[in-house]
């Protein structure tokens, strides 16, 4: 969002996207903070029927916390799903990996383990965001229900297309 302030962000959203409000992910030296303060706001002016509540969280492969530090990813993205619960609709929380496809590049071990450790601790629906090169086969075989990516620069691929059958859902990013 281009906004530093937190209330002019959720006023923002409640305006443009009523019907699948998400809580805005700001910029600033401190994105967990700023979270937190757009956070109250937007659950105090959240109202109408949304069909469901969207946050996201950076994931663990782009906070480099692999292991046993994916732990705290899981623990800060349980509790946003459960503050987001709050607003008394289906929650869908995303893990924003845009260094995703640099980590497989460089073999980075640990990434599947780190991401589902993340996962299978959220009860609401599941997403992913990877606005590099989708690396489909990894993607479409984590326990999520939505994948998001740049339709803009990439093309879903065939695993995507299997994801897609089995129930899943594409989120075609465009700019």
């Amino acid at each position: 969002m281009p906004f530093g302030d937190a209330l002019g962000a959720v006023n923002t959203v409640l305006t443009n996207v009523p019907e699948a409000p998400f809580v805005p992910q700001l910029a600033g030296e401190d994105m967990r903070k700023l979270e937190v303060e757009a956070l109250e706001p937007f659950i105090e002016q959240c109202f109408g029927p949304p069909v469901f509540v969207k946050g996201q969280v950076t994931g663990p492969v782009t906070y480099g916390l692999l292991g046993s530090g994916a732990g705290h990813v899981a623990k800060y993205a349980a509790w946003l799903e459960q503050e987001l619960k709050r607003v008394g609709v289906p929650t869908l929380l995303f893990l924003d990996e845009p260094l995703l496809t640099w980590a497989i590049e460089r073999e980075v071990p640990g990434m599947r383990e780190a991401l589902t450790e993340v996962l299978e601790r959220l009860t609401g629906l599941k997403g992913i965001h990877c606005c590099a090169a989708p690396p489909w086969m990894l993607l479409s075989s984590l326990p999520v229900d939505v994948i998001s990516f740049d339709a803009n620069t990439y093309r879903v691929e065939e695993p995507g297309v299997r994801f897609v059958e089995r129930g899943g859902t594409i989120a075609w990013g465009v700019i």
